[in-house]
């Protein structure tokens, strides 16, 4: 029991820095002869278990691991496929900032100058100039240069920036609420994908926004705003825009 609770705790410090169990340290944890039951116990501490290729799989069920281990590890998609996919529905657009965006085809971009360190771009259908909050289809990019938040003040950030757009959508008499937060994979994790509901003459609408910082320091949000009816197909843009950004280098 003594000698569990010690492997459990020195395994858990060991990769609590990066996130969930990887099918390859469960491997490594096999082969030092670690039972199943204390490889899930860290994998429950660590925040689950992190997706893995078939491939994956494959090493680990030949390194011994039963399918009920197995059976915790999400399929990862196949990389061809999803690049395949992505390409058929998304082009790049590149920034005055030289940043490299991946927008929905059809879909244009517009720079927005915030100024202090910050810029914005407004990415929307050629049809949708006026990109009507909760009425048109929208995604949007908020970088802040330099920014001197911390990792652990993302939450709160993204919680002030909801407040933002529910007090300045009721200055415009379009009522709201927030709604169920949602989860964006972004930069190889997922993220809180925080949402509002608002009411327009047009019906309802919704706009969502989600915060992470980048390994050079700059705080980036991406979100958009849609009808009702497009919401499931704008989360979906949202997550090829994330793609935009490098993924957490893994161990």
């Amino acid at each position: 029991m003594l000698r569990s609770l010690v492997f459990v705790v020195f395994a858990t410090i060991a990769f609590a820095q990066e996130g969930a169990l990887t099918s390859s340290e469960a491997r490594t944890l096999l082969a030092v002869g670690i039972t199943e039951s204390e490889i899930a116990t860290v994998g429950v501490r660590l925040g689950g278990f992190a997706a893995a290729t078939l491939d994956e799989l494959d090493l680990l069920a030949t390194a011994g691991a039963s399918p009920a281990l197995l059976e915790r590890f999400p399929v990862a998609e196949d990389p061809l496929k999803t690049l395949k996919a992505l390409a058929e529905r998304s082009e790049t657009w590149k920034t005055p900032r030289n940043d490299v965006l991946l927008v929905p085809k059809g879909w244009r971009g517009v720079d927005i100058p915030v100024g202090e360190g910050a810029y914005a771009y407004r990415i929307a259908p050629t049809s949708a100039a006026d990109a009507r909050v909760g009425v048109d289809p929208v995604l949007f990019v908020f970088i802040q240069e330099k920014s001197a938040i911390p990792a652990e003040g993302i939450a709160a950030v993204a919680e002030r920036l909801e407040g933002v757009f529910a007090r300045r959508l009721t200055a415009s008499e379009c009522p709201t609420r927030g709604i169920a937060s949602g989860r964006l994979p972004w930069r190889g994790r997922e993220v809180p994908l925080r949402r509002v509901e608002t009411t327009t003459p047009k019906g309802t609408g919704t706009i969502a926004v989600a915060f992470d910082l980048l390994p050079d320091g700059r705080a980036v949000g991406i979100g958009y705003s849609a009808p009702e009816s497009l919401r499931v197909a704008c989360e979906r843009h949202l997550e090829d825009l994330a793609r935009s950004f490098a993924p957490v280098k893994g161990r």
